[in-house]
C-alpha cells in the first residue's frame, strides 16, 4: 500500500521518471536511484526557497518595528545645499575639492570641529582659514538660501559626515578588509568547484558500477543457458562418447609406453654391438680368414637388424603422429573458451541493441499517446470555445456530458488494458523467476555430476593401469 501511494503522489510532485510498486518491492536500484535522487534535489531546493522566504519575512518585519539610529538622524537632518559651483572652476587636488563640496552645504566652521588635528590641510590661524574660505566662496554661485530654521550648522553637518572616512588608515584597512574577502571567496569558489567536480566523478562511478552490474546480470543469464546447452549436450551425446574418448586416451598412453621402451631397447643394442665392433677393431689380421668370415657375417646381421629396428621406429614414430593429429583435431578447453567468450560478448552486443530498440520503441509509443490526448485536449477546448454560446441549452449540456462519460469509458478501458498488460508482466516475471530457480538447482546437480564423473574417471584409470601392468607382467612370465 506504501509504495502504490508513492508511486500516486510521484506525478502530483511532477517528477519526469516513472516507476511502479513493483519496482521498489523488488529494489531495482536502476529505475529508484534516478527517483530519489530527485526528490533529494527538489527537498533541497525547497529547503532554500522557504528559507529566503523565512529570511526576507525577517528582514522585512524588522525594518518595519526597528530603525538604526544613523539613519534616523539622516532622515531627520537631511543636508541642504546653500551653494553651487560654477561650470568653469575645477579643484587643484582631493583636499581643496572635498573642501569646496562642504561649503556648498554651509560647512564652514573647520577649525572648531574636533577632528581638525586629522585634516593637514586646515591652516595655522583664523584669519588665514576665513581667507582661504573667502575665496572659494568666491568661485561658488550662491543659491536660494534656505530658511534659517532648515539650514545645518558646520557642527551639526561634522557630526553627519564622518571625515575619519578619508583617512589613508581607514582606507588601508577597508581594502585590506575587501581583499580578505576577495581572498576567502575565491578560496571558497575553488572549494566549490571541487564539490561540483567530486559529485561528478561519483555520478560516473555510480553509472560504470550500474553499467557493471547489468553486464553481470547478462552474463549470469548466460552461464545458465550455457549449462541448459551443455546438460542438453551431454544428454545427447551419451555415455558412448566419453567411453570412446577414455579409450583413446589410454591407447594414446600405451603407444606413448611402447615407443619408450622400444627406443631404449634399440638404445642398449646399439651400445652393444658398437662394443662389439670395438672388440673386432682391436684384434689384429693375424686371426685368419674365418675369423674375418665370420666378424663380416656378424656385421651384416647387426646392419640388417638395425635397419629393420629403423623401420619399425619409423612405423611407429607414423602410428604416433596420426594419433597426435587426431588428438589435435580436437579443440582444446582454452579455444573453446575463446570462443565461447567471443560467442558471449557476440550476444551481449545483440541483447543491448535489442533492448535499446525496445526502449525507443516504447518512447515512441509513449509520445504517440500524449500527443494523442493532447490533441484530444486541444480540440476539446476549441470546441468549448466554438461552442460556448450554446452552453446555455439543455441539449448540448446533455450531449456534452454524454461525450465525456464516452471519454471516461475510453480511459477506463485504457487504464484496465494497461492493468491487465501489468499483471501478465508481473506473472511473466513470476515464471521467469521459478526457471532461474530451476536453472541454479541444475547448474548445482551438474557440477555435483563433474565432481563424481572425474573421480570415477581417475579410479577407472588407475584399475587400467594396473590391469596394463598386470598383462605385461603376465606376458613376461609366459615368455
Amino acid at each position: 500500500a506504501l509504495t502504490e501511494k508513492v508511486v500516486e503522489v510521484l506525478p502530483q510532485l511532477k517528477c519526469p521518471y516513472t516507476i511502479e510498486p513493483y519496482q521498489i518491492q523488488g529494489l531495482d536500484y536502476i529505475h529508484i536511484f534516478p527517483v530519489v535522487q530527485w526528490l533529494v534535489r527538489e527537498a533541497v531546493r525547497a529547503k532554500e526557497q522557504y528559507g529566503n522566504s523565512i529570511r526576507n519575512h525577517a528582514i522585512y518585519q524588522f525594518a518595519q518595528r526597528f530603525r538604526f539610529s544613523k539613519v534616523i538622524v539622516k532622515a531627520k537632518c537631511p543636508p541642504q545645499r546653500i551653494y553651487k559651483r560654477k561650470g568653469d572652476v575645477k579643484s587643484p587636488d582631493l583636499r581643496t575639492d572635498i573642501r569646496c563640496t562642504l561649503l556648498e552645504y554651509g560647512w564652514r566652521d573647520v577649525c572648531d570641529i574636533p577632528v581638525q588635528e586629522s585634516i593637514k590641510w586646515c591652516g595655522d590661524t583664523k584669519g588665514d582659514e576665513n581667507m582661504k574660505i573667502d575665496q572659494l566662496l568666491m568661485q561658488l554661485s550662491q543659491t536660494q538660501i534656505q530658511p534659517t530654521n532648515q539650514r545645518l550648522s558646520s557642527k551639526t553637518l561634522a557630526q553627519i559626515i564622518d571625515v575619519s572616512d578619508f583617512d589613508a588608515d581607514g582606507l588601508k584597512k577597508e581594502i585590506g578588509f575587501v581583499q580578505r574577502y576577495q581572498r576567502s571567496t575565491s578560496v571558497v569558489e575553488k572549494e566549490l568547484m571541487e564539490l561540483k567536480e567530486e559529485d561528478r566523478l561519483l555520478d560516473d562511478s555510480l553509472k560504470i558500477l550500474q553499467e557493471r552490474k547489468e553486464a553481470q546480470l547478462q552474463e549470469m543469464d548466460e552461464i545458465n543457458e550455457r549449462i541448459a546447452e551443455f546438460e542438453q549436450l551431454v544428454n545427447n551425446s551419451g555415455v558412448e562418447t566419453v567411453e570412446r574418448l577414455k579409450h583413446l586416451l589410454v591407447e594414446h598412453d600405451e603407444i606413448y609406453k611402447r615407443e619408450m621402451d622400444f627406443k631404449a631397447n634399440c638404445r642398449n643394442e646399439l651400445r652393444e654391438l658398437d662394443v662389439v665392433l670395438q672388440r673386432l677393431k682391436t684384434v689384429g689380421p693375424t686371426e685368419g680368414e674365418d675369423g674375418s668370415d665370420s666378424v663380416r657375417n656378424a656385421s651384416l646381421e647387426a646392419d640388417q637388424h638395425l635397419i629393420n629396428v629403423r623401420l619399425e621406429l619409423a612405423d611407429l614414430n607414423r602410428q604416433i603422429a596420426a594419433q597426435q593429429r587426431m588428438l589435435d583435431n580436437v579443440p582444446a578447453q582454452i579455444e573453446i573458451s575463446q570462443y565461447q567468450r567471443r560467442i558471449i560478448e557476440l550476444y551481449n552486443q545483440m541483447a543491448s541493441k535489442h533492448r535499446e530498440t525496445k526502449q525507443f520503441y516504447i518512447l515512441h509509443n509513449t509520445l504517440v499517446d500524449i500527443k494523442t490526448f493532447m490533441k484530444k485536449e486541444v480540440d476539446m477546448l476549441n470546441n468549448i470555445d466554438d461552442i460556448q454560446d450554446l452552453t446555455s441549452k439543455q441539449s448540448y449540456k446533455d450531449s456534452f456530458v454524454e461525450n465525456l462519460q464516452k471519454i471516461l469509458k475510453g480511459v477506463d478501458a485504457a487504464l484496465d488494458k494497461i492493468s491487465t498488460k501489468q499483471n501478465e508482466l508481473q506473472a511473466k516475471r513470476d515464471k521467469l523467476y521459478e526457471e532461474y530457480q530451476y536453472l541454479l538447482e541444475k547448474e548445482r546437480l551438474y557440477y555435483k555430476t563433474v565432481d563424481d564423473f572425474k573421480n570415477v574417471s581417475s579410479q577407472s584409470f588407475i584399475t587400467t593401469m594396473a590391469c596394463y601392468e598386470n598383462e605385461e607382467l603376465r606376458r613376461k612370465m609366459e615368455g
